[in-house]
Formats: structure tokens, C-alpha cells, sequence
């Protein structure tokens, strides 16, 4: 039976490409190609007005069917009702604003776990200022990292050192291939 040539999965004799469903839209969604024609045929969609006019007659549909439903009419309203004091009350939009910096650092250290923290500005600046592809600019931080500063980003992500003791075997055993005790065979 065939594997998938990229993780070793088994997969179907029929398979075009030699992978599994998993890794052949992997490869698919990664090629630069693909993602810049997906770009224009969506751009392309969206400059058509009979679209647009279509898509928001059928956004409109699901809102006004949502708001039919008792449970996600009260939701809806709540949820319209903190908006406005959020965009009205300065110490509600302040205390806001303050939780949605809190909530950015959060994610952004959270995105980030895997660089060190001295990196990640020269990370930044491969991406922002050198306009350089996220994946790129993270192999090239990956590829400075010294093999100590790459075991000790795994530490703090949680992995366990531990001592590699090889195996050794004893210089006398206790039995041969013939079956008997070597040591009183020897003596």
C-alpha cells in the first residue's frame, strides 16, 4: 500500500499527487501561485456589484432570521447595549481600550512562543521593514539561534532535560552462548 511521501500516512492507490488529503493541501495553500490567484479571483468577486448586492441581501437574511429567535434577539441587543457604552462612557471606553492592549500583548506572545524574546524585534523588523514573507523571516531567526539558545527555548516551552545514558554492557557476563556460566567456565 502507498504512503504519503511527505508523513508517511498509508493512502490510496489513486492518489495523483503522492500524498495524503492533509499534506497535499498544505503544499497547495503554501505555493505563492495559488495564494495570489485565489487573491484576485476574490478581489475580482467583490468589484462585482451584482455580488456585493447579493452577499449583503443574503447577510441581511441571516441577521433578520437571527433576530426572529427570542434567545439571539436578547444576545444581539446586549451585545449592542455594551458596544454603546463602550463607545460613550470614557471610563468604560478607557478601561476597554486598556483590556484590548492587555488582550494584543497576550495574543502576541502567545503567536510568538516559539522565538526568543531578545529576536523578536529583529523578527519584526524582517517582516515590516525588510517586507519579508512570516516564514521566511522565522527560518531565518530559527537558523541564528546557537544549539544552546535552541535547547533552551524548548525548556521553557516545557520539555524535561534529561541525561542520555548509554547503554553498557558488562565486562564480565554472567552467561555465554554455549549456555553455561562463563565465569565458571573460565576458571
Amino acid at each position: 500500500m502507498p504512503v504519503c511521501r511527505d508523513c508517511s500516512v498509508s493512502i490510496s492507490v489513486q492518489s495523483r499527487t503522492g500524498r495524503c488529503r492533509k499534506c497535499s493541501l498544505a503544499v497547495t495553500n503554501a505555493d505563492p501561485e495559488i495564494k495570489r490567484r485565489r487573491r484576485e479571483g476574490i478581489r475580482a468577486r467583490y468589484t462585482d456589484a451584482d455580488y456585493a448586492a447579493r452577499r449583503n441581501a443574503q447577510l441581511h437574511r441571516a441577521h433578520m432570521a437571527a433576530r426572529r429567535d427570542p434567545e439571539t434577539a436578547r444576545r444581539l441587543n446586549q451585545n449592542i447595549h455594551i458596544a454603546r457604552q463602550r463607545l460613550n462612557d470614557p471610563d468604560v471606553r478607557d478601561k476597554f481600550l486598556a483590556s484590548r492592549r492587555d488582550a494584543g500583548m497576550k495574543r502576541s506572545a502567545t503567536c510568538m512562543a516559539w522565538c526568543p524574546p531578545d529576536k523578536v524585534e529583529e523578527y519584526r523588523r524582517l517582516t515590516r521593514s525588510k517586507r519579508m514573507h512570516a516564514e521566511d523571516a522565522k527560518r531565518v531567526i530559527l537558523e541564528s539561534l546557537t544549539p544552546f539558545e535552541k535547547q533552551l527555548a524548548k525548556v521553557k516551552a516545557g520539555a524535561s532535560i534529561s541525561e542520555v545514558i548509554p547503554f553498557k554492557r558488562r565486562a564480565d557476563p554472567d552467561y555465554s552462548l554455549t549456555g553455561g556460566a562463563s565465569r565458571w567456565m573460565a576458571s
